[in-house]
């Protein structure tokens, strides 16, 4: 069964504030998967998940090769993409210093199957490393906040995408460390895959829309 997530409220009246909002079923995430973006795609998905896997509002596990497969036809070709993923990636915590970790053959598999399937002209912000859990905090979680940040006070809307990803790596991996007796000192380092062949346009309100996000 999946729990509520501490903090999502916060991450979702913040969205519907900067960006708009609506929370989906894992049918109707694979319904509007198939609708045609204009000038632009920006999918953020904020979920329960594990390595290469985000879990909708029903419970229902989706691979995130799954609906990267949506965008590689030719309705989507020179458009540009973005998914920003709020989800776990794993279990492990980061104490700020780089840890290796055994993997199994199935879960490097899938990884592989991941990246595979991301198509051109895409990026893609994972809120943290392979691997690595991501926080959430009764405020919401680190990176949707500092992507709000961004957007609403720093001048983010100014930005190219990778730019702006780079931004949001830097204020996520040198601002926050978590606080609390157990998980306290930890931190959080979120990763971008970048598969953009042209320069890519600023990211603003116009690529964003409640039935993408």
């Amino acid at each position: 069964m999946i729990h509520n997530m501490n903090g999502r409220d916060c991450d979702l009246i913040n969205r519907i504030k900067t960006i708009g909002t609506n929370e989906l079923k894992k049918k109707e995430h694979m319904q509007n998967l198939k609708k045609t973006a204009k000038d632009c795609f920006v999918g953020v998905i904020s979920s329960h998940g594990e390595e290469g896997v985000v879990f909708g509002a029903d419970g229902r596990a989706v691979k995130l090769a799954e609906i990267y497969s949506y965008f590689g036809g030719p309705s989507m070709a020179d458009k540009s993409k973005l998914f920003l993923i709020q989800a776990c990636r794993g279990h492990e915590l980061d104490g700020g210093a780089k840890v290796e970790a055994d993997s199994s053959f199935s879960e490097e598999e899938d990884g592989m199957s991941e990246l595979f399937s991301i198509p051109i002209d895409t990026a893609v912000m994972y809120a943290t490393s392979p691997g690595y859990a991501a926080f959430m905090h009764p405020l919401g979680s680190v990176l949707i906040q500092t992507l709000c940040d961004l957007l609403e006070k720093e001048g983010g809307p100014e930005l190219e995408i990778q730019r702006l990803l780079t931004r949001l790596n830097y204020q996520v991996a040198y601002n926050f460390e978590s606080r609390g007796k157990v998980l306290g000192g930890k931190k959080q380092m979120p990763c971008f895959i970048c598969l953009l062949t042209a320069r890519a346009p600023k990211v603003t309100k116009r690529c964003f829309n409640s039935s993408n996000i």
